[in-house]
C-alpha cells in the first residue's frame, strides 16, 4: 500500500499540470504570448514557441493534449494507479520530442511549458514505483 504522501504529491503534481497546461491552452488560443513576461529573451520566449507551426500536434495545440494527459494521470491515478505506467511512457516519449522542438527546430523555450515537462518527468517517479512491469 502507498503511503499517503505519495498520493498526495502525485495528485498535486497533476493539479499543477493541468493549470499549467490550461493557462498554456488560454494563451495559446486567445494568441496572448507575445506580450506577456514570459519572454525574457530571444531564447527564454514563451511567444516563439507558442505561436511555431510546432505548437499544433496534427493541428491540435499541444497545450490541449497536455492538458488532457495531466487528466488522463490523474483519472487513473484515482481508479487504478498501476495502469499509469503505459501513458506515462507515452507522454514521456511526447515530452522528449517537444524539448527537441523546442531547443532545436524553434530555438526557443517556453518555461511554462518546460515547468510541464518537469512535472510530468516527476510523476515518474511515484508511476514507476506504482508499475508491476
Amino acid at each position: 500500500m502507498l503511503s499517503r504522501s505519495i498520493n498526495i504529491a502525485f495528485v498535486l503534481l497533476s493539479i499543477i499540470g493541468i493549470i499549467l497546461s490550461s493557462y498554456l491552452t488560454y494563451e495559446t488560443l486567445t494568441a496572448t504570448f507575445n506580450t506577456g513576461y514570459c519572454n525574457i529573451n530571444s531564447y527564454v520566449n514563451c511567444g516563439t514557441v507558442a505561436s511555431s507551426p510546432y505548437s499544433r500536434f496534427f493541428g491540435i495545440p499541444v497545450a490541449i493534449l497536455g492538458l488532457a494527459w495531466f487528466a488522463l494521470m490523474l483519472g487513473l491515478w484515482m481508479i487504478k494507479k498501476e495502469v499509469t505506467i503505459y501513458p506515462w511512457i507515452i507522454g514521456v516519449m511526447f515530452v522528449g520530442y517537444l524539448i527537441y522542438t523546442e531547443v532545436e527546430l524553434i530555438h526557443a523555450i517556453c518555461i511554462y511549458c518546460t515547468t510541464a515537462h518537469i512535472i510530468a518527468l516527476v510523476m515518474g517517479y511515484f508511476v514507476l514505483k506504482v508499475s508491476r512491469l
